[in-house]
């Protein structure tokens, strides 16, 4: 009997952890593809990333799928378009695209059995610059943007619930930096710019 009921826990124990695992990773996208290009009257776009990934706590980032960095390499690639003859170039430097990971205080003891807190908090920040650049190096003119955001998930969140909070706030920190980044281009560039087609 005791051995019957210690392969039914062991046999409930791997199912748990089975489907733990089915949930996990579902593949998600940030893009901007059905936004018009930023046209910019220069030869070439650069993109330098001065944020370097931890990949230690408290960061969480380089879990998150996409990575904040990786939403910002997209949106330079489907925002900006080069449009000029002239030696002018432009440089996207990424500052920050982390996410870190803050544990909140919980009830311990009997009183922790009958309730299910608010146990993580993440926070994600992004800061971006765009500059254009002469040939001899001199910046002509740039525009920055920075955001951040938090989600909290519960003492028992799974995996996904987890993947779900960093998707939902680099979506929500990219959906502002592009209307930050659009609206300063916009005043700040002028010649720049150039006519859309």
């Amino acid at each position: 009997m005791k051995k019957a009921l210690s392969i039914c826990l062991l046999l409930g124990l791997l199912a748990a952890c089975t489907s733990y695992r089915q949930e996990a990773s579902v593949p998600k996208t940030i893009g901007f593809t059905d936004l018009p290009k930023i046209q910019l009257a220069v030869s070439d776009i650069e993109v330098a990333n001065e944020y370097k990934p931890t990949m230690a706590d408290p960061n969480v980032d380089h879990l998150a799928n996409p990575t904040p960095t990786a939403v910002l390499q997209s949106w330079v690639k489907d925002r900006l378009q080069a449009k000029g003859s002239n030696q002018f170039k432009a440089r996207v430097i990424i500052r920050d695209a982390s996410i870190t990971d803050n544990k909140l205080p919980v009830a311990e003891g009997w009183r922790g059995w009958f309730v299910n807190e608010e146990a993580n908090r993440y926070t994600g920040k992004m800061a971006i610059s765009v500059e254009i650049v002469r040939p001899d190096g001199y910046v002509e003119a740039y525009v920055s943007a920075k955001a951040e955001e938090s989600r909290t998930t519960k003492e028992n969140a799974r995996l996904t619930d987890k993947e779900n909070a960093w998707f939902d706030l680099t979506q929500a920190m990219a959906q502002s930096v592009n209307a930050e980044l659009e609206k300063q281009i916009k005043v700040n560039f002028g010649p720049i710019l150039t006519p859309q087609s």
